[in-house]
């Protein structure tokens, strides 16, 4: 079978739509979706190896990796940097359990990753709300971290393109 590039990628920012957390304040939602050649199956095996490769570990069903980042220029007044992220999935066959975690802060993503075979091969869906627990101020953390959480996504997915 002829493989081929994923052929959508899509960023949506719903700051018109945003979505609720569980204490009725407001988060940023990130929905990123692809399409590779290659089965849910196989994208699941490319995304593992992907992470695995990079350093990845395995505890208790999650696989976590580590990753030191830039503090965002808009947080830099309030956080000294670099940061670390946390970012782990865990998998229910062709669904996966998402955090990202910026360790120490008070901002983490959380949400899915899901794969759907099609005729062409399978869809890939990411669907985070990211959180910052910080009054007054937490939509203004939300999207200065939010290009750094998409990056991560981005980096991630492109294990599935050939």
């Amino acid at each position: 079978q002829e493989s081929r590039p994923h052929c959508v990628s899509v960023v949506t920012d719903h700051a018109r739509h945003p979505s609720t957390r569980d204490n009725g304040c407001m988060s940023t939602a990130i929905d990123v979706q692809r399409t590779s050649s290659h089965p849910a199956a196989e994208v699941r095996n490319r995304l593992d190896a992907a992470l695995t490769s990079e350093g990845a570990t395995i505890d208790d069903g999650w696989l976590t990796i580590r990753n030191s980042i830039d503090v965002p220029a808009a947080l830099s007044t309030f956080v000294s940097g670099p940061l670390t992220v946390v970012a782990r999935r865990r998998w229910n066959d062709t669904v996966a359990d998402v955090e990202i975690r910026v360790q120490g802060q008070p901002v983490k993503a959380v949400g899915s990753l899901r794969l759907t075979d099609t005729s062409d091969g399978c869809t890939v869906d990411v669907h985070l709300d990211v959180t910052a627990d910080v009054p007054f101020m937490g939509s203004m953390i939300e999207s200065a971290v939010k290009p750094e959480i998409v990056r991560h996504i981005e980096h991630e997915l492109a294990s599935i393109t050939d």
